[in-house]
């Protein structure tokens, strides 16, 4: 079976922000759909961002990591 993408979102960026996304697709010789979609989907930088969140939601609003915490403290 084929995959069809037949879902359409869209963005609001500034123009600066939209050149730098052609210009990477473009670098990679891919589409900017393929570029965002390997980006937002498939980028282990989303997950990052993801346990980012959650850090700063449990910590309290400090969102420096504890392993950044642990080697600070030692000073």
């Amino acid at each position: 079976m084929e995959n069809k993408k037949s879902e359409v979102i869209q963005i609001r960026v500034s123009k600066l922000e939209k050149q730098v996304i052609k210009d990477k697709a473009s670098l990679l010789g891919i589409s900017v759909t393929d570029y965002i979609i390997n980006c937002c989907v498939f980028s282990s930088v989303s997950g990052e961002l993801v346990l980012l969140k959650q850090n700063i939601e449990t910590s309290g609003g400090d969102s420096t990591p504890p392993e950044a915490k642990a080697s600070i403290s030692h000073l």
